[in-house]
């Protein structure tokens, strides 16, 4: 049926208090009946269904709510012809639509069984192994290779809409919220600026800006990027306590620190999603294929161990301090931290965050480099025995007629 015809069918139907959801046996154009309730979103329902002949399907239908609002039975209908236009053994195709009794549109899908890759994170206890990580990768960036060389933008790329099948194949689901490049006229009906669809956490930062004039392939890779990022550390690429809080950093602020958290990866797989992340479009890998070819180049990379715990090295870092300051004062040397490098420069801002009132050994005035009256050397040696009268005339060393010269400072030599 063209989409013209289906978007005219639906808003032709007259809706009789559409229920949220469909009982079980219910058959929709007379030969599609369900069998069970499969999952239930944001936008719509999905049903696993049977043909009359006996083929298994999915059958994915729109919520009520939505039936006056032309846009999102528009982008809903749009589903259809858009993952129809990517051949691609990956991408769930559309296999009929329609509308049911009550003016609510559905759309038939190929069954894909399968938990989606966030149920196999969690069941795995969070993360997954790197080589897992790599495969499902390349699995993904093959399709969404294939998705845009048929001009088609998935934008809506996450582990909750991935599933592994009962072939263990990857298959990438839900088009809704996909573009056509060409479809821009309507596109712009449909999605205007500062307008925000997605889901935090995996949107780029053209898109969680709602600037939909920008985002593009590498909007997809930047997602793609964000969902291995959460397979193979658990962790959110932005930070923060709530969902609003990091749809805004992720706005404005690029991701950073990726080094800093404990993550157990080598410095490769962090270069990796550095490129991947970045927040200048230029900055990010610019094709599918290219960012694939970057993630296999790294299947066989050893991971780090995991970072040590902030708290865990202040425990022998404080003792350690101690023994410096102590050393220092037996030594009589003054040491200005400004004038030679830090040995241990990722231990500099645990360093300075200890609880100590300085945090070296106070030092002398350092304005004049000379030591001030009120400063007395750590240790001192005892005062000889004092001699007679006569001896100290004898052992005292005639003045000097020549003009006084100053001795060496001898933080010169570490400067």
């Amino acid at each position: 049926m063209p989409r013209s015809c289906y978007i005219a069918t639906v808003t032709a139907v007259v809706v009789k208090s559409a229920p949220s959801t469909l009982e079980v046996g219910t058959r929709l154009d007379g030969k599609w009946e369900l069998i069970s309730t499969v999952a239930s979103g944001g936008l719509a329902t999905v049903y696993e269904a049977r043909h009359r002949n006996g083929l298994r399907v999915a059958i994915k239908r729109l919520h009520p709510r939505y039936l006056h609002d032309a846009r999102i039975v528009e982008r809903f209908a749009r589903e259809a012809s858009l993952a129809n236009r990517v051949p691609h053994a990956s991408i769930v195709r559309v296999l009929d639509n329609g509308v049911d009794d009550y003016g609510c549109p559905f759309l038939v899908l190929e069954w894909a069984a399968g938990p989606s890759l966030e149920d196999v994170r969690l069941t795995r206890g969070g993360t997954l192994p790197w080589g897992e990580v790599v495969n499902l990768g390349d699995q993904l960036l093959n399709a969404l290779a294939s998705a845009h060389e048929a001009r088609v933008v998935h934008r809506d790329v996450k582990p909750a809409n991935i599933v592994v099948d009962e072939t263990k194949r990857l298959r990438l689901l839900d088009f809704g919220l996909s573009r056509a490049f060409e479809d821009d006229t309507v596109e712009d009906a449909l999605t205007s600026v500062d307008t925000v669809l997605g889901t935090v956490g995996f949107m780029s930062p053209e898109q969680a800006g709602g600037r939909w004039d920008l985002v593009d392939e590498r909007s997809d890779l930047w997602s793609a990027a964000a969902t291995l990022w959460k397979l193979a550390t658990g962790q959110d690429v932005h930070e923060g306590e709530t969902k609003l809080s990091r749809l805004a950093v992720a706005a404005v602020i690029p991701v950073n620190n990726l080094a800093d958290r404990n993550t157990g990866l080598s410095a490769a797989v962090l270069a990796f999603f550095d490129r991947a992340l970045a927040f200048g479009q230029r900055d990010r890998f610019q094709t599918a294929e290219d960012m694939r070819r970057a993630l296999l180049a790294l299947a066989t990379s050893e991971p780090n161990e995991p970072r040590t715990s902030t708290l865990k090295r202040r425990r022998w870092l404080a003792p350690a301090l101690l023994v410096t300051a102590t050393s220092s004062f037996a030594l009589g040397y003054v040491v200005r931290p400004s004038t030679i490098a830090n040995p241990l420069p990722e231990l500099a801002p645990t360093i300075s965050s200890i609880s100590m009132t300085t945090p070296f050994p106070a030092s002398p005035s350092v304005e004049t480099n000379q030591v001030t009256d009120q400063a007395s050397p750590p240790s001192r040696r005892p005062d000889p025995p004092a001699l007679p009268m006569a001896q100290r005339a004898s052992a005292s060393p005639a003045k000097s007629t020549s003009p006084q010269t100053t001795k060496p400072d001898p933080l010169d030599k570490l400067r």
